[in-house]
């Protein structure tokens, strides 16, 4: 986006955001490294607690936050509670939250690794055997797999080859995988699950933000991303101690 369509999009969401927040005023927020989203503290009147603000360039992203939002702020999670949303452009979404005050979550113990994963848990529970309207289903790990190795066979013959035997073992666990994930309820999904997106609050409560990437399955998906993204066996230690 050129510099004049920055202005002009800029332009559009303060006005969007007078006529549907009352603002009298934007500052943007440090952006997060590698994040295509832009965060503002929207102020309506001197002395007031501002307004967060993200805006985001991904329809589909946009529509699935705002449906696990609505959801969840139902539900006994005030903090996701949508305060004000729309669109400027066809490519310029916002939506607006009461501001919370807190700090990144950044854990050093198995008791911290914990305490987030009983928060993913709360989500997990409340939205049991759900099936929202909007929000991409997964039915077992091989919806994900499959496709995947489809598109390695297609794209990268030669890597795939290298792999194809272990998929062809892994194809033959299907049936098991597939018989497992069923059992159990689908839930509603973070999708992107891992520390940067847990605040802890003054009272050193933790609460989960950016449903973006939200949809329904098993719950185990969740903390199979958090594995791979956060979890990392200190030196010198088991694993078994670490996870708990």
């Amino acid at each position: 986006m050129n510099p004049g369509s920055r202005a002009e999009g800029h332009d559009r969401l303060l006005a969007a955001w007078r006529e549907r927040l009352g603002a009298q005023r934007a500052e943007p927020l440090p952006q997060q490294a590698g994040s295509p989203n832009h965060h503002f503290a929207v102020y309506t009147q001197a002395g007031e607690q501002p307004y967060f603000v993200k805006v985001v360039s991904d329809g589909r992203r946009f529509r699935r936050e705002g449906i696990a939002c609505r959801f969840l702020s139902a539900r006994g999670f005030p903090h996701l509670t949508i305060r004000g949303e729309g669109s400027v452009s066809d490519h310029l979404f916002w939506r607006a939250f009461d501001w919370l005050s807190g700090r990144p979550f950044t854990p050093s113990t198995p008791r911290e690794v914990a305490a987030a994963g009983r928060v993913l848990g709360t989500v997990h529970r409340a939205s049991a055997g759900v099936d929202l309207e909007g929000l991409p289903r997964i039915r077992s790990l091989t919806d994900v797999l499959e496709p995947m190795l489809d598109r390695l066979a297609h794209t990268a013959p030669a890597a795939f080859a290298a792999v194809a035997p272990v998929a062809a073992s892994a194809r033959r666990l299907y049936p098991v995988v597939q018989a497992s994930d069923e059992a159990q309820p689908s839930v509603l999904l973070h999708g992107d699950f891992g520390w940067r997106n847990l605040l802890v609050r003054a009272d050193h409560t933790l609460v989960l933000l950016d449903f973006e990437r939200a949809f329904i399955g098993p719950a185990w998906l969740d903390l199979a991303k958090s594995v791979d993204r956060e979890l990392r066996v200190p030196e010198g230690t088991d694993g078994a101690s670490w996870s708990r």
